[in-house]
């Protein structure tokens, strides 16, 4: 059986459009990459929002303790010095509990 100049024709043009296809679909810059690549974006985005929300909660950490803030507060900076150091007053009893 012979083909015709026609059917080769055809028949190299079907198969250069099933690569080109197979290649947009699963190619380094196909479809399933491109996907892949979205949900990679998402994953960062709530990590960069998680990391966010860790920096304001540190920055306001670190105004109530610096002493010229507006934000300064007495009450906390004793707080953790006594929970750094493990300091107490003259005048308190202190339990240890375990655990």
């Amino acid at each position: 059986m012979t083909l015709t100049r026609a059917a080769v024709i055809r028949l190299g043009l079907s198969a250069l459009i099933v690569y080109l296809a197979a290649h947009g679909l699963t190619g380094r810059q196909g479809l399933v990459s491109y996907l892949g690549l979205q949900e990679h974006e998402r994953a960062l985005e709530t990590e960069q929002a998680e990391l966010q929300a860790t920096i304001e909660t540190l920055s306001d950490r670190a105004a109530r303790l610096r002493t010229g803030s507006s934000d300064f507060d007495r009450d906390y900076l004793e707080e953790r010095a006594r929970t750094i150091l493990g300091a107490a007053r003259a005048n308190e009893v202190v339990i240890d509990l375990p655990g």
